[in-house]
């Protein structure tokens, strides 16, 4: 830590080179805020600010070429020679696809296209196009990407990335990894889209610069940002299998001052789901949901070359499964009731070098978890003690300095991450609780250098310490584990353009996942009148993985499309992965399952996307082929009669993908159309609920297809009216042998999210 802190002083004593000084500005003269200047063959530039104003290094190459980009805006090129003092640049507005900038690949904004790592964008529109109302129903438009439902009672919705299961996924707010593992249950379907800008999937281990838990790879939510003033509200109304409604409005607003140096954006959303019963069983296979979310975002420009910015948002969400849902949870037969209180908060400060080669960011982050919940049902000898609460936070404490060289057009990236975490998870009505605390701290360095006009590499490495300890109590029983590891992962990718369209990239990274007591496994399932709860095996060790990808882009314009082409290959190896065994003994109505080490997993396959874009128009697709194999058949089931063996990872298609589209028909009529297919895949199915006894099923595929038509009325200069229809999984598509009555398996559930369900929409947007 001391040398870090070192470098960072050091690098920001360097002397100053001289400095070319602009602007950046539309055709009507307009400043441009946030436009990006970089030299092509030196990889290194500027970021211009609110103003649109600049402070650029020269190139130092004669022949070099300066690329200015700026998002509603095409991409402009000035020779090195055309570039001189107080220069001021003029962008015209973009008629195809706009140049993209992520930020996960490197922890700094790139773009897309010349990112050496792999990342797939899903952009607000395609929230919008979907009709989707939570990050759940958004998330299936990427190559990779598998969003599932996994329990009948409360509604579990998990995503897998690359063939892994949820837990196997970084989810980061804006590259914070602040989500914590009891917030990440259920909170896919707590996050609205008024709350975000885009998402950025990173495809392969991310742990080198997010830390554990990115095996798979990362989910990055970037929420919005003022850029303006402007006003936005919607109402949304659906019907699940046409009679259950399903409503969802929204509102938010953005202010940025005259001299754009400060921005401040709220928003509010409310969603209220009715339950659905598909059998009229009075078992609910849908969950009754009331949902609430609030946030701001701000920044405030504190000189030419400091910045402060920060968000905070506050959710309200409770849901009910099970029977009888007019009833208390403890006069049901079965019943999985859970509310949460999530409070979340960040705040960074960045500052640059006068010569806008070196940068400074200090960020903190913390979310707050209060949940009551209850788990049981009124057969149980005493259905008051099965209410039960949790307790969870997760503070986060950073800095990172960049630095450019001019060697290889080099970018230097050191950094530190702490993350601190706190749980507490207990049946306030028994002797039974879990309690867990954790401390992770990881440096990291990374160097990005140019050696080539077209090659791009990258290679970094990061070392973490986790200190864990956590504590089972039941009545019978107290478990206890503390463990203490020094963790090293490394990565290194590689892009080389072999034209100016085409280009390839290979990536290689290791990851891990530390053998915390807490992760999605504590979801409870409840199978008639028992619990099925998870304990680790006492030798459980970390599990590590090694990933390697390897894939070609190929970007072109042509009549005025945007097209660009991605196919990669993936592998990744998995060593002691986690899995559950069980039950190994039963404590009073609680099945105990068991976390232990398999024998290593391989999974590999192919991703392939294209994205297709002009003007309004636009068409992307995704397709993913992949095999998920234990190296040993693993035990999912044993007593003394019969022992159930495989050597697949579960709920693991070997084929998904997706289609959506979205076109104008005429001035003011827009159309969209999406399609997501699931191929078949193996489940398991506890056929027996006293015994928990297990047997392995393989689903049929399903087409998920799903139309909208949009009708926009142009009120005044500023006011403009949307009005929308559609259906949703048209087909019905829907699961047809889900388990009925009392003593049904809630975890015995797969395909689309939701049967046909019919949706209008009303939005009302004001822009200055």
């Amino acid at each position: 830590m001391r040398l870090l802190i070192l470098l960072i002083f050091f690098t920001f004593s360097l002397n100053c080179w001289s400095q070319i000084r602009g602007s950046v500005q539309d055709a009507k003269g307009q400043a441009i805020p946030f436009a990006t200047l970089a030299w092509k063959k030196q990889s290194s530039g500027a970021l211009a600010d609110s103003l649109g104003r600049f402070q650029l290094s020269p190139s130092g190459l004669a022949n070099d070429t300066l690329e200015i980009a700026a998002i509603g805006y095409a991409m402009k090129q000035i020779p090195a020679s055309d570039v001189q003092n107080n220069l001021s640049i003029v962008l015209r507005s973009a008629s195809a696809e706009l140049p993209v900038f992520v930020v996960s690949s490197d922890r700094e904004p790139v773009l897309l296209r010349e990112s050496p790592v792999n990342i797939s964008v899903i952009n607000r529109a395609t929230f919008e196009q979907t009709q989707s109302n939570s990050l759940a129903d958004g998330l299936r438009f990427s190559p990779g990407l598998q969003v599932e439902n996994n329990c009948q009672n409360c509604g579990f919705v998990g995503v897998r990335l690359n063939g892994l299961p949820p837990a196997y996924t970084q989810i980061l707010i804006n590259s914070r990894p602040v989500y914590s593992a009891l917030a990440a249950v259920y909170g896919l379907e707590q996050i609205p889209p008024a709350m975000i800008e885009q998402i950025e999937v990173v495809q392969g281990g991310g742990s080198v610069l997010f830390g554990g838990n990115a095996i798979a790879g990362t989910v990055n939510i970037i929420t919005t940002t003022p850029t303006g003033k402007s006003f936005e509200a919607g109402l949304q109304q659906s019907r699940i299998g046409l009679n259950s409604p399903d409503t969802y409005g929204y509102a938010s607003g953005s202010w940025v001052n005259k001299k754009r140096t400060t921005g401040l954006q709220g928003f509010s959303a409310y969603r209220y789901r009715n339950p659905w019963d598909i059998h009229n069983d009075g078992f609910t296979e849908i969950t009754r949901l009331q949902s609430h979310t609030s946030g701001l975002q701000f920044f405030h420009e504190l000189g030419s070359r400091s910045k402060l910015s920060g968000s905070a948002r506050y959710i309200q969400d409770e849901r009910r499964g099970g029977s009888t849902l007019f009833l208390a949870p403890h006069q049901s037969e079965i019943a999985e009731w859970i509310a949460h209180r999530i409070a979340g908060a960040d705040l960074s400060y960045s500052l640059q070098s006068r010569n806008s080669r070196r940068k400074l960011d200090v960020y903190s982050a913390f979310q707050r978890v209060l949940r009551d919940s209850y788990y049981g049902g009124s057969t149980h000898p005493d259905p008051l003690s099965q209410y039960g609460f949790s307790s969870d936070y997760n503070g986060v404490l950073g800095l990172q300095v960049v630095q450019h060289l001019k060697r290889w057009n080099g970018r230097l990236l050191l950094g530190n991450e702490s993350l601190i975490q706190g749980l507490r998870d207990e049946f306030r009505g028994q002797i039974r609780s879990l309690e867990q605390q954790s401390l992770s701290s990881g440096t990291y360095i990374q160097y990005a250098f140019q050696p080539a006009s077209k090659t791009n590499i990258s290679a970094g490495f990061r070392m973490d310490y986790q200190d864990i300890r956590g504590d089972f109590r039941f009545p019978e029983n107290t478990f206890s584990h503390r463990r203490s590891l020094w963790i090293p992962n490394i990565r290194a990718s590689i892009r080389q353009g072999l034209t100016e369209k085409l280009s390839l990239r290979y990536q290689l990274t290791t990851g891990f996942r530390g053998p915390q007591v807490f992760d999605e496994d504590l979801h409870i399932d409840l199978a008639g009148s028992n619990l099925r709860f998870i304990r680790m095996a006492e030798n459980l060790r970390t599990e590590r993985s090694l990933s390697q990808s390897i894939g070609a882009e190929y970007n072109q314009e042509y009549m005025g499309w945007s097209q660009r082409y991605t196919i990669s290959a993936f592998h990744t190896q998995l060593r002691n992965p986690f899995v559950i065994e069980g039950p190994v003994e039963q404590s009073g109505n609680v099945l105990i399952m068991e976390k232990r080490n398999g024998s290593g997993a391989l999974v590999s396959g192919i991703n392939a996307e294209a994205r297709v874009k002009k003007q309004n128009h636009s068409l992307q697709a995704g397709l993913t082929l992949q095999q998920a194999l234990f190296r040993e058949a693993e035990t999912i089931f044993e007593d003394e009669q019969n022992t159930l063996t495989t050597n697949q990872l579960l709920r693991t298609p070997a084929v998904y993908g997706y289609l959506q589209s979205a076109f104008y028909l005429g001035k003011s009529w827009y159309a969209a159309a999406s399609l997501v297919y699931t191929g078949s895949m193996l489940m398991a199915h506890m056929t027996n609920t006293e015994t928990g006894f297990i047997e392995l099923k393989s689903t049929p595929d399903f087409w998920d297809a799903s139309l909208r038509l949009m009708k926009s009325f142009n009120l005044s200069k500023h006011w403009n009216l949307e009005v929308d229809g559609g259906v949703n999984n048209l087909f019905n598509q829907f699961q047809r042998d889900l388990d009925t009555g009392f003593s049904r398996d809630p975890g015995y559930v797969y395909g689309p999210l939701r049967p046909r369900t019919i949706t209008l929409g009303l939005r009302l947007k004001w822009k200055e």
